[in-house]
């Protein structure tokens, strides 16, 4: 038996939500909340302007990114000026999969700094 719930018109025409899309449902203290759960491709999307806008911050006095593609391959060399190091870190594209050089950045970063990727990318 399935529980329903009706979501007024104006409110999924606002919102974007199709008759087929899949909603999250989260419960907290202080109410229940709907939104639209995002397709594995909206999800990657996401993900890699998280990491881009992190990778943006950084003082380009200090720190400077460079990156090069080779093939499948993504480098991304960060320099950092005060201490006269370079840091390295890469990214491979499947062959199965269609290249991307922004994901391709977004992974390489994370990679240098430690964050995880996730399944989806």
């Amino acid at each position: 038996n399935l529980g329903r719930i009706c979501i007024p018109k104006e409110f999924r025409r606002k919102l974007g939500i199709e008759s087929e899309d899949s909603i999250e449902i989260e419960i907290s203290e202080n109410g229940i909340y709907l939104k639209k759960s995002l397709t594995k491709e909206e999800k990657r999307e996401k993900w890699v302007r998280e990491i881009l806008s992190r990778k943006d911050r950084y003082d380009r006095s200090v720190f400077t990114f460079t990156t090069k593609f080779v093939r499948n391959i993504t480098i991304l060399i960060l320099t950092d000026w005060e201490k006269r190091m370079n840091y390295t870190s890469y990214a491979f594209c499947s062959p199965k999969d269609k290249f991307n050089g922004k994901v391709g950045i977004a992974i390489a970063y994370a990679r240098m700094f430690g964050i995880d990727v996730p399944d989806y990318i």
